[in-house]
């Protein structure tokens, strides 16, 4: 049996780890190299099968654009030969329209002069209509109908009624003594009255509005009582 000193054991197994080392390491730099080499020719090989891709891509494109461009000429020109028929037919249609437009405008003015004539007539007439009704008078500030009040209203209906056409606007008025409120109020309530008691008389309530200014339009600018007596009153207007 022979027996290994001490000192020569120890350095076998230094040479083995240094040895296991070396291996080790030059594993890993053949590992990372490898992975590169792999990487590499991956990189390239995706870069030419994108360039084909492109290349092919580029290729439809430029046949389809053609196509298009060969449809979209033949379709301008089916469409202007089209159109051309189009214009001659439009010429002629256009032509006749307008000699029907010169004979329907010359009837028209003559409708027009027509109905013109008539409605300025008719205004005229329903001006003097208006002008034969009477205004009435009330108290100090009251809104009842006076007695001679009732009596001018009724001569009023019987115009009204003659002439249902003429729409007309009630007025009611007030003299300068209260506030303008209290004064729109009255004049409102002015109006009212003489408009329901003409519909007691049988005028139809479409035939009338109605409409305060209280003491805004006197009839009469003085300062006295018998200036006060006149601006209390509703009046009658033709309607617009």
């Amino acid at each position: 049996m022979t027996v290994t000193p001490p000192g020569q054991d120890d350095g076998k197994t230094a040479r083995k780890v240094v040895f296991n080392f070396f291996i080790l390491y030059n594993a890993r730099i053949f590992l990372k190299n490898e992975a590169k080499r792999v990487w590499i020719f991956s990189y390239r090989y995706m870069r030419k099968e994108w360039l084909i891709m492109q290349k092919i891509t580029l290729t439809r494109l430029f046949v389809l654009l053609a196509l298009v461009s060969l449809l979209s000429a033949g379709c301008a020109k089916k469409a202007a030969q089209d159109e051309s028929q189009m214009t001659e037919g439009t010429q002629a249609v256009e032509e006749t329209q307008m000699q029907d437009q010169q004979i329907s405008a010359v009837e028209e003015q003559q409708v027009s002069d027509v109905v013109a004539g008539d409605t300025a007539s008719g205004m005229q007439e329903a001006v003097l209509r208006v002008r034969d009704l009477s205004r009435i008078y009330f108290d100090f500030d009251q809104y009842v109908l006076t007695k001679t009040a009732q009596d001018t209203l009724y001569a009023n209906a019987q115009v009204l009624k003659a002439a249902p056409e003429v729409k007309i606007v009630v007025e009611g008025h007030c003299d300068e003594r209260g506030s303008d409120e209290y004064n729109l109020a009255l004049g409102e309530k002015r109006a009212v009255a003489t408009k329901n008691y003409l519909i007691s008389l049988g005028v139809p309530a479409e035939q009338m509005g109605t409409i305060s200014y209280g003491e805004e339009v006197p009839l009469d600018m003085g300062h006295s009582e018998e200036a006060w007596a006149k601006n209390r009153r509703a009046e009658f207007t033709l309607q617009r």
